[in-house]
Protein backbone atom coordinates (compact mmCIF):
# COMPACT_ATOMS: atom_id res chain seq x y z
CA UNK A 1 0.00 0.00 0.00
CA UNK A 2 1.34 3.24 -0.90
CA UNK A 3 2.15 5.34 2.32
CA UNK A 4 -0.03 8.30 1.40
CA UNK A 5 -3.61 6.21 0.90
CA UNK A 6 -4.94 6.61 4.18
CA UNK A 7 -4.48 11.00 4.14
CA UNK A 8 -7.67 10.28 1.89
CA UNK A 9 -9.18 8.56 4.21
CA UNK A 10 -8.85 11.54 7.12
CA UNK A 11 -12.33 12.80 8.08
CA UNK A 12 -11.81 16.87 7.02
CA UNK A 13 -13.74 18.09 10.06
CA UNK A 14 -10.85 17.29 12.23
CA UNK A 15 -8.36 19.79 10.58
CA UNK A 16 -8.01 23.24 9.54
CA UNK A 17 -7.51 24.82 6.10
CA UNK A 18 -4.18 25.03 6.30
CA UNK A 19 -4.22 21.08 7.37
CA UNK A 20 -6.01 20.53 4.75
CA UNK A 21 -3.95 22.10 2.46
CA UNK A 22 -1.03 20.10 3.60
CA UNK A 23 -2.99 16.75 3.16
CA UNK A 24 -3.47 18.13 -0.22
CA UNK A 25 0.02 19.08 -1.07
CA UNK A 26 0.91 15.40 0.55
CA UNK A 27 -0.57 13.89 -2.60
CA UNK A 28 1.43 12.82 -5.32
CA UNK A 29 1.05 14.22 -8.58
CA UNK A 30 0.20 11.01 -10.24
CA UNK A 31 -2.65 10.55 -8.66
CA UNK A 32 -4.32 14.24 -8.98
CA UNK A 33 -6.87 15.22 -11.69
CA UNK A 34 -5.37 15.97 -14.80
CA UNK A 35 -7.02 18.03 -17.13
CA UNK A 36 -5.90 18.24 -21.00
CA UNK A 37 -6.99 20.19 -24.14
CA UNK A 38 -8.14 17.86 -27.10
CA UNK A 39 -8.92 19.94 -29.15
CA UNK A 40 -11.64 22.60 -31.07
CA UNK A 41 -14.47 21.01 -32.83
CA UNK A 42 -16.11 23.62 -35.51
CA UNK A 43 -19.83 22.73 -35.66
CA UNK A 44 -20.93 25.14 -37.85
CA UNK A 45 -19.16 27.88 -39.84
CA UNK A 46 -20.36 29.88 -42.97
CA UNK A 47 -19.99 33.84 -44.10
CA UNK A 48 -22.09 35.05 -41.38
CA UNK A 49 -19.41 33.41 -38.53
CA UNK A 50 -19.45 30.24 -36.66
CA UNK A 51 -20.03 28.13 -33.66
CA UNK A 52 -17.49 25.78 -32.07
CA UNK A 53 -16.78 23.69 -28.85
CA UNK A 54 -13.47 23.52 -26.90
CA UNK A 55 -12.98 20.41 -25.21
CA UNK A 56 -11.25 19.21 -22.75
CA UNK A 57 -10.45 15.63 -21.37
CA UNK A 58 -10.50 14.90 -17.75
CA UNK A 59 -8.54 12.42 -16.31
CA UNK A 60 -9.28 10.81 -12.40
CA UNK A 61 -6.25 8.34 -12.17
CA UNK A 62 -6.43 7.90 -8.15
CA UNK A 63 -8.79 4.76 -6.32
CA UNK A 64 -11.49 7.28 -5.20
CA UNK A 65 -14.41 9.09 -7.50
CA UNK A 66 -14.10 12.98 -7.88
CA UNK A 67 -16.87 15.20 -9.08
CA UNK A 68 -16.31 18.24 -11.21
CA UNK A 69 -17.74 21.04 -9.46
CA UNK A 70 -16.93 24.24 -11.45
CA UNK A 71 -15.30 25.46 -14.92
CA UNK A 72 -14.06 29.07 -15.18
CA UNK A 73 -13.26 29.95 -18.48
CA UNK A 74 -11.85 33.24 -20.43
CA UNK A 75 -11.72 32.86 -24.06
CA UNK A 76 -10.47 35.47 -26.96
CA UNK A 77 -9.84 35.44 -30.56
CA UNK A 78 -6.92 37.40 -31.65
CA UNK A 79 -6.67 39.15 -28.45
CA UNK A 80 -10.14 40.49 -28.22
CA UNK A 81 -12.38 39.27 -25.32
CA UNK A 82 -14.74 36.66 -26.73
CA UNK A 83 -16.87 34.79 -23.45
CA UNK A 84 -15.61 34.15 -20.40
CA UNK A 85 -17.70 33.43 -17.06
CA UNK A 86 -17.96 30.17 -14.55
CA UNK A 87 -20.21 27.51 -15.18
CA UNK A 88 -21.60 24.65 -12.31
CA UNK A 89 -20.86 21.23 -13.64
CA UNK A 90 -21.53 18.56 -11.11
CA UNK A 91 -19.64 16.03 -13.33
CA UNK A 92 -19.06 13.09 -11.38
CA UNK A 93 -15.81 10.81 -12.60
CA UNK A 94 -15.41 7.48 -11.78
CA UNK A 95 -12.19 5.93 -9.65
CA UNK A 96 -9.65 5.88 -12.38
CA UNK A 97 -12.08 7.03 -14.79
CA UNK A 98 -12.16 9.49 -17.71
CA UNK A 99 -14.70 12.45 -19.60
CA UNK A 100 -15.26 15.19 -21.44
CA UNK A 101 -16.18 18.84 -20.96
CA UNK A 102 -17.25 20.77 -23.76
CA UNK A 103 -17.19 24.71 -24.29
CA UNK A 104 -19.37 25.85 -26.79
CA UNK A 105 -18.85 29.27 -28.41
CA UNK A 106 -19.93 31.52 -31.70
CA UNK A 107 -19.06 34.49 -33.11
CA UNK A 108 -20.43 36.20 -35.59
CA UNK A 109 -18.84 38.55 -38.37
CA UNK A 110 -20.60 41.72 -38.44
CA UNK A 111 -20.83 41.89 -34.65
CA UNK A 112 -17.27 41.46 -34.22
CA UNK A 113 -16.45 45.06 -34.96
CA UNK A 114 -13.38 44.87 -32.77
CA UNK A 115 -11.85 42.05 -34.82
CA UNK A 116 -12.78 43.78 -38.62
CA UNK A 117 -8.69 45.14 -38.70
CA UNK A 118 -6.94 42.28 -36.85
CA UNK A 119 -8.24 39.15 -38.76
CA UNK A 120 -8.50 40.90 -42.11
CA UNK A 121 -6.56 38.99 -44.96
CA UNK A 122 -6.59 35.93 -42.43
CA UNK A 123 -7.35 32.59 -43.15
CA UNK A 124 -7.46 31.10 -39.42
CA UNK A 125 -7.56 33.16 -36.17
CA UNK A 126 -5.59 32.49 -33.13
CA UNK A 127 -7.38 31.85 -29.51
CA UNK A 128 -6.43 31.35 -26.56
CA UNK A 129 -8.64 29.73 -23.85
CA UNK A 130 -7.99 29.84 -19.96
CA UNK A 131 -9.09 28.76 -16.64
CA UNK A 132 -9.60 26.29 -14.36
CA UNK A 133 -11.17 23.36 -13.24
CA UNK A 134 -12.36 22.86 -9.48
CA UNK A 135 -12.90 19.75 -8.55
CA UNK A 136 -14.28 18.24 -4.92
CA UNK A 137 -12.06 15.32 -3.96
CA UNK A 138 -11.79 12.67 -1.10
CA UNK A 139 -9.58 15.18 0.71
CA UNK A 140 -10.73 18.33 -0.19
CA UNK A 141 -11.25 20.91 -2.99
CA UNK A 142 -8.85 21.17 -5.70
CA UNK A 143 -8.22 23.60 -8.57
CA UNK A 144 -6.25 22.97 -11.59
CA UNK A 145 -5.88 25.77 -13.96
CA UNK A 146 -5.37 25.47 -17.77
CA UNK A 147 -3.92 28.14 -20.84
CA UNK A 148 -4.41 26.70 -24.30
CA UNK A 149 -3.87 28.56 -27.73
CA UNK A 150 -4.22 27.62 -31.09
CA UNK A 151 -6.68 28.28 -34.70
CA UNK A 152 -10.14 28.46 -36.16
CA UNK A 153 -10.45 29.16 -39.38
CA UNK A 154 -12.22 32.36 -41.16
CA UNK A 155 -13.71 32.43 -44.12
CA UNK A 156 -15.02 35.26 -45.89
CA UNK A 157 -17.52 36.37 -48.54
CA UNK A 158 -16.39 36.94 -51.99
CA UNK A 159 -18.15 40.28 -53.68
CA UNK A 160 -19.95 39.28 -57.08
CA UNK A 161 -20.78 42.67 -58.26
CA UNK A 162 -22.23 43.80 -61.65
CA UNK A 163 -19.18 46.17 -63.80
CA UNK A 164 -20.26 46.66 -67.13
CA UNK A 165 -23.08 46.35 -69.25
CA UNK A 166 -22.96 46.17 -73.77
CA UNK A 167 -25.38 46.28 -76.41
CA UNK A 168 -23.59 43.53 -79.00
CA UNK A 169 -26.90 43.58 -81.06
CA UNK A 170 -30.18 45.07 -81.20
CA UNK A 171 -32.39 43.59 -83.56
CA UNK A 172 -35.68 45.56 -84.31
CA UNK A 173 -37.43 43.88 -86.99
CA UNK A 174 -37.37 40.22 -84.53
CA UNK A 175 -37.56 42.75 -81.46
CA UNK A 176 -34.43 40.84 -79.88
CA UNK A 177 -31.73 41.92 -77.96
CA UNK A 178 -28.33 40.41 -77.17
CA UNK A 179 -26.79 41.80 -73.77
CA UNK A 180 -23.11 41.07 -72.48
CA UNK A 181 -23.19 41.43 -68.26
CA UNK A 182 -19.73 41.41 -67.38
CA UNK A 183 -19.62 40.70 -63.48
CA UNK A 184 -16.00 41.32 -61.08
CA UNK A 185 -15.80 38.41 -58.63
CA UNK A 186 -13.59 39.53 -55.58
CA UNK A 187 -12.20 37.33 -52.96
CA UNK A 188 -10.58 39.08 -49.99
CA UNK A 189 -10.15 35.84 -47.57
CA UNK A 190 -6.87 33.65 -47.66
CA UNK A 191 -7.07 30.81 -50.39
CA UNK A 192 -8.78 30.45 -53.63
CA UNK A 193 -12.36 29.84 -53.89
CA UNK A 194 -14.69 28.36 -56.27
CA UNK A 195 -18.21 29.83 -56.95
CA UNK A 196 -20.16 27.07 -58.79
CA UNK A 197 -23.69 26.09 -59.41
CA UNK A 198 -24.60 29.96 -59.85
CA UNK A 199 -28.07 30.25 -60.37
CA UNK A 200 -28.88 33.88 -61.31
CA UNK A 201 -31.56 36.52 -62.87
CA UNK A 202 -31.18 39.75 -63.88
CA UNK A 203 -33.15 43.41 -64.12
CA UNK A 204 -33.02 45.48 -65.85
CA UNK A 205 -34.94 49.12 -64.80
CA UNK A 206 -36.44 46.99 -62.16
CA UNK A 207 -37.64 44.51 -64.46
CA UNK A 208 -36.39 41.09 -64.41
CA UNK A 209 -35.48 40.36 -68.09
CA UNK A 210 -33.13 36.88 -68.17
CA UNK A 211 -32.16 34.08 -65.79
CA UNK A 212 -30.08 31.05 -65.75
CA UNK A 213 -27.13 28.98 -63.81
CA UNK A 214 -23.55 28.46 -64.71
CA UNK A 215 -21.71 25.54 -63.39
CA UNK A 216 -18.77 26.91 -62.22
CA UNK A 217 -18.67 30.93 -62.46
CA UNK A 218 -15.12 31.49 -61.12
CA UNK A 219 -12.09 30.75 -59.01
CA UNK A 220 -10.73 33.81 -57.28
CA UNK A 221 -7.48 33.66 -55.56
CA UNK A 222 -6.34 35.37 -52.76
CA UNK A 223 -7.01 39.04 -52.91
CA UNK A 224 -7.99 38.99 -56.65
CA UNK A 225 -10.68 40.15 -58.73
CA UNK A 226 -12.02 37.99 -61.05
CA UNK A 227 -14.17 39.23 -64.28
CA UNK A 228 -16.68 36.95 -65.67
CA UNK A 229 -19.38 37.90 -68.33
CA UNK A 230 -22.80 36.29 -68.85
CA UNK A 231 -24.78 36.50 -72.44
CA UNK A 232 -28.44 38.02 -71.91
CA UNK A 233 -30.88 36.83 -75.15
CA UNK A 234 -33.75 39.64 -74.28
CA UNK A 235 -37.05 39.62 -76.11
CA UNK A 236 -37.60 43.42 -76.36
CA UNK A 237 -41.57 43.62 -75.51
CA UNK A 238 -40.35 42.56 -71.87
CA UNK A 239 -38.42 45.67 -71.54
CA UNK A 240 -40.30 48.77 -71.81
CA UNK A 241 -39.95 52.02 -74.02
CA UNK A 242 -37.31 53.45 -71.12
CA UNK A 243 -34.94 50.17 -71.30
CA UNK A 244 -34.99 49.91 -75.17
CA UNK A 245 -33.90 53.67 -75.73
CA UNK A 246 -31.01 53.33 -72.82
CA UNK A 247 -29.84 50.24 -74.90
CA UNK A 248 -30.34 51.99 -78.46
CA UNK A 249 -28.65 55.15 -77.14
CA UNK A 250 -26.28 53.55 -74.80
CA UNK A 251 -27.52 55.53 -71.94
CA UNK A 252 -26.93 54.81 -68.29
CA UNK A 253 -29.87 51.72 -66.79
CA UNK A 254 -30.46 50.49 -63.49
CA UNK A 255 -29.12 46.30 -63.14
CA UNK A 256 -30.17 44.39 -60.54
CA UNK A 257 -28.29 41.28 -59.94
CA UNK A 258 -29.74 38.45 -57.80
CA UNK A 259 -28.41 35.16 -57.66
CA UNK A 260 -27.79 32.15 -55.01
CA UNK A 261 -23.92 30.00 -55.15
CA UNK A 262 -22.40 26.78 -53.31
CA UNK A 263 -18.67 28.86 -52.38
CA UNK A 264 -16.12 25.95 -52.38
CA UNK A 265 -13.72 26.79 -49.40
CA UNK A 266 -11.00 24.70 -47.70
CA UNK A 267 -14.05 23.48 -45.46
CA UNK A 268 -16.15 22.44 -47.92
CA UNK A 269 -19.16 24.17 -49.80
CA UNK A 270 -20.92 27.12 -48.13
CA UNK A 271 -23.65 28.87 -50.05
CA UNK A 272 -24.10 32.54 -50.45
CA UNK A 273 -26.82 34.68 -51.64
CA UNK A 274 -25.82 37.55 -53.76
CA UNK A 275 -28.34 40.83 -53.93
CA UNK A 276 -26.97 43.92 -56.19
CA UNK A 277 -28.32 46.94 -57.71
CA UNK A 278 -26.30 49.49 -59.38
CA UNK A 279 -26.55 51.85 -62.57
CA UNK A 280 -24.40 50.92 -65.31
CA UNK A 281 -23.92 53.00 -68.91
CA UNK A 282 -24.50 50.55 -71.75
CA UNK A 283 -21.58 50.72 -73.74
Amino acid sequence: MRPWLPLLALPLALGSCAHIQRILAAVPDDVKPKVTFEGASIDRVDFDGFDATFTFGIDNPNPLGITVKAFAYDLDLEGVGLLDGTRDEGLAIAARGKSTVGLPAGLQWREAVDLSQATKGKDELGFRVRGSFSFDTPSGPVTLPYDHSGTVPAVRAPQVKPAALRAKKVDLLSQTATLELDLDVTHTGGGAMTLERFEYGIALGGTEVADGQVATLATVADGATEPVTLPLNLRLVKLGTAIIDAIARKQPVQVGLRAGTAVRTPLGAIPLDVSETVTLRVK
